[in-house]
C-alpha cells in the first residue's frame, strides 16, 4: 500500500494575526461570518499576507483542491491502493478516507475545508470521510511505519517517474512525499525525514502535475507486476 502525503500544504484557516486587515474584515462583513469560516487565500488576502512567515508557500487552497481531484480520480485510489494525507503548513494532518467524492466546485471545496478546520471531521451517515488527526507529521510517520520515504523536490536528483515508481514498488509500505505549496522548497526539517530525494523535471512543477505523473507510473508498475 502506497502512502502519499502532500506536505507543507498551502491549506489553512485565516491566521488571527491578519484578522484586522481590511481585506479580511471586508470578507467577514460581506459574508456576515466570523474569521474561522474562511481559508487563507492569496487571491483575496494578498495585501494581508505581506508580513506572514513563508508567505510564498501559503494561501493556495485551490492548488490542494486541484491536486486532490486528480488523486481521487485515479484507479489507484478507487481500488484502495493509496492512502492520502495532507500535512498543512501548520503541521496539521488531514486524512482523506476511502471512497470520498470531493466537490468539483472550488467554492464548495472551500466551504468543506473551512468546516473541517472548525469541526475536525466530515462524516456522512456515520462514515468518516475527511478528518484532522490528533497528531503531527512525525506521529503519522511513526504510525504508518514506512519502510522507505521518498521526497520529490526540485533540489533532488533528477530521475524519471517510472524509475521512482519501480523503486516504490520494491517496498511493502512506501511513503511518497510531495510538496503542497506553489513556490519554494521543503524546509530542512522536512528534508531530513527523506531516505531519498528526487526531482522529476528540471522545472518546478505544480503539485497536481507531479501527483498525476507519479501515480500513473506507479499504477502501470502495479499492473505490470500483477500480470508477470
Amino acid at each position: 500500500m502506497l502512502t502519499l502525503i502532500l506536505a507543507e500544504s498551502a491549506l489553512e484557516p485565516i491566521p488571527p494575526e491578519i484578522a484586522k486587515n481590511n481585506s479580511v474584515k471586508k470578507q467577514m462583513h460581506r459574508n456576515k461570518k466570523s474569521l474561522e469560516y474562511f481559508l487563507l487565500d492569496k487571491s483575496i488576502h494578498f495585501d494581508a499576507m505581506k508580513n506572514l512567515k513563508d508567505k510564498h508557500k501559503r494561501g493556495r487552497p485551490d492548488l490542494i483542491h486541484i491536486t486532490l481531484l486528480n488523486i481521487i480520480a485515479t484507479p489507484l485510489y478507487k481500488n484502495n491502493l493509496v492512502e492520502i494525507y495532507i500535512h498543512t503548513i501548520n503541521n496539521n494532518i488531514i486524512r482523506i478516507h476511502k471512497n470520498v467524492r470531493l466537490p468539483k466546485s472550488y467554492s464548495r471545496f472551500e466551504l468543506l475545508m473551512s468546516k473541517l478546520f472548525r469541526e475536525k471531521i466530515i462524516e456522512h451517515e456515520n462514515k468518516k470521510l475527511i478528518e484532522i488527526l490528533d497528531t503531527d507529521l512525525d506521529g503519522l510517520i511513526g504510525k504508518t511505519k514506512p519502510d522507505i520515504i521518498i521526497g520529490l523536490s526540485s533540489k533532488g536528483e533528477i530521475k524519471e517517474c517510472r524509475q521512482i515508481a519501480k523503486k516504490l514498488e520494491e517496498y511493502d509500505r512506501p511513503l511518497l512525499i510531495i510538496g503542497g505549496f506553489p513556490h519554494g522548497d521543503f524546509g530542512q526539517n522536512m528534508e531530513k525525514k527523506f531516505n531519498e530525494m528526487y526531482s522529476i523535471d528540471k522545472e518546478q512543477l505544480e503539485s497536481h502535475i507531479v501527483c498525476s505523473r507519479m501515480l500513473y507510473e506507479y499504477e502501470l508498475n502495479c499492473i505490470e507486476n500483477k500480470y508477470t
